[in-house]
Order: structure tokens, then C-alpha cells, then sequence
């Protein structure tokens, strides 16, 4: 079973374009076990409770770390921040961010983006 860390932008942009995250199983041709650090969950109820454009979404995505009982990874500091001190090798990162994932691939981290607001991508 893989383990597969959820950034907040990774999650509402997924949710937005209706793109579907068990696709994630079949991407990576195997089970998956969905992880969020705490301050990736923080910027979704702040964006949730917010009157942005967005914020329906972030409700959406409350709901799915709910149901799907998500694990939530107890980190300090920003998201991108928590992300990479949890980053390892038997971990996958979903972020959309192009900053975020140079850096997870020069440690050697793979991660899945949102491609063409259709489709998953692996690097």
C-alpha cells in the first residue's frame, strides 16, 4: 500500500475540475493510503469557512478528509514546509505546486499533479 500526502491546492483543484482521487489507485497500480499534515488541513477550513471563490470547494474537501478518514499528520510550520519534512521515499507527495515539486525532486520524491485540469500526472 502506498502512501500518498495530500496538499491543500492538490485537493481543491482535484475536487474543482471533478477529477476523480481513487484515479490515483489506478495510476499508481496499487492501494493507496491518503495522509494530510495538519497545516494543508488548516488552509482548507480557512479557505472553507472564507467567502472566496473557492470555498465550496474547500467544503467539499473537508467533507472527503472526513469520510474517507484521512489520516492528518500533526507538523508545525506552513504546509509546504510540513510537506517536505515529512517527504520520504515510501512517500508520495499530490501537489500542484511547480515550486513544491522541484524541490521534492531533487530529494528523489515522486509526486502526482493535476495535468490539463483532466488528468493525474506522476513524476
Amino acid at each position: 500500500m502506498k502512501k500518498v500526502l495530500l496538499d491543500s491546492n492538490f485537493l481543491i483543484s482535484c475536487l474543482k475540475f471533478k477529477v476523480d482521487l481513487e484515479k490515483i489507485e489506478e495510476l499508481l497500480n496499487e492501494k493507496v493510503k491518503f495522509l494530510i499534515p495538519k497545516p494543508a488541513l488548516n488552509e482548507v477550513k480557512s479557505l472553507a469557512g472564507s467567502k472566496k471563490r473557492d470555498s465550496k470547494f474547500a467544503k467539499v474537501a473537508l467533507h472527503f478528509i472526513n469520510s474517507k478518514k484521512i489520516e492528518v499528520l500533526e507538523v508545525e510550520g506552513s504546509a509546504d514546509d510540513a510537506i517536505l519534512k515529512l517527504a520520504e521515499k515510501d512517500l508520495i507527495v499530490a501537489t500542484n505546486d511547480l515550486s513544491l515539486r522541484k524541490k521534492l525532486k531533487v530529494r528523489g520524491i515522486k509526486t502526482i499533479y493535476l495535468r490539463g485540469r483532466k488528468k493525474l500526472g506522476v513524476e
